[in-house]
């Protein structure tokens, strides 16, 4: 949590718990994190929570619709969560192959597009999970932690992934310099 998120919840004083908490029944926080954090600098003893009876590939797609848009929650981090889900389509898509199998005989199957899915969830297109996968697999260590903390744009990071580990630094170091000195001027 941003320092200056917690301080636009500290000025809200009480109202700033008003609103529950969104819970899973392992205690796990789907909403509401931030004022969580909140009471635990400023000793706060309770908070209302409204807890839900979700397994956890249903809260994790809840926690990724509720802060889909959220500031700090860039489409980086939010593609990295809902890949976590791609086992529970790959078993939809195998069950639904399957029914449809049995169904009619016929080799034309209904298919659930796993990737799709993916980034349905994750609230961006199909290309940018594509890319997501590449830059993981290709882009430096450097150059994925500037992605993940949104320092660079994932289709940045996607753009540097062929080039050398050392090409790789070059750019990002270029591009902090220039938003550095951009920064400067400002």
């Amino acid at each position: 949590v941003s320092a200056s998120q917690l301080a636009a919840l500290a000025a809200l004083g009480d109202l700033a718990f008003r609103e529950p908490l969104l819970i899973t029944g392992d205690r796990t926080i789907v909403d509401g994190y931030a004022r969580w954090k909140l009471a635990q600098l400023t000793n706060r003893p309770l908070l209302l929570c409204m807890e839900y009876q979700l397994d956890e590939t249903e809260a994790l797609q809840l926690l990724l619709r509720t802060h889909r848009r959220l500031n700090g929650f860039i489409a980086f981090n939010r593609i990295g969560l809902a890949l976590d889900l791609k086992p529970f389509f790959q078993d939809m898509a195998r069950s639904n192959q399957r029914v449809h199998r049995q169904s009619d005989g016929s080799s034309n199957l209904t298919r659930v597009d796993v990737r799709t899915q993916i980034a349905i969830e994750a609230g961006v297109s199909t290309g940018n999970v594509t890319k997501f996968e590449q830059v993981i697999k290709t882009a430096h260590p450097k150059v994925q932690q500037a992605a993940r903390a949104g320092e660079i744009s994932l289709h940045k990071a996607w753009k540097w992934r062929n080039l050398s580990p050392g090409g790789q630094l070059s750019e990002l170091h270029l591009d902090q310099a220039k938003k550095g000195t951009k920064g400067t001027i400002r």
